[in-house]
């Protein structure tokens, strides 16, 4: 997926006549899209439309608005998954099915939304 097809399907959610209050993102490039979208039709953050995005790197101002950047540690997932694959190819059975990570969550508002 893109950033237009981030723009696209903001575009799409903003016409219907239910609107959400919120939406989660689960790609950088697609959320830029997202807040294109946004922008050009005007919508307050965080009073209309409270927007996350699943991020690599938590940073200050990544995005030209106020975004909840919710970061899972792919150094630790990318262990455990490696961590797996050698138990299962020295012929053992995988001590874990899922990895369960827990997020790093970075809200610019300083406050519950």
């Amino acid at each position: 997926m893109t950033e237009e097809d981030g723009f696209q399907a903001f575009k799409s959610l903003w016409s219907r006549s239910i609107r959400p209050d919120g939406i989660m993102v689960t790609d950088e490039l697609i959320t830029r899209g997202v807040i294109r979208g946004i922008i050009s039709h005007g919508v307050k953050v965080p009073e209309e439309l409270c927007i996350a995005s699943q991020v690599g790197y938590v940073s200050e101002n990544p995005f030209a608005i106020g975004v909840i950047q919710v970061q899972m540690d792919v150094v630790e997932q990318a262990s455990r998954l490696v961590q797996m694959m050698f138990e299962r190819l020295a012929g053992g059975s995988v001590s874990e099915s899922r990895i369960l990570l827990s997020p790093k969550i970075y809200n610019p508002f300083g406050e519950e939304v």
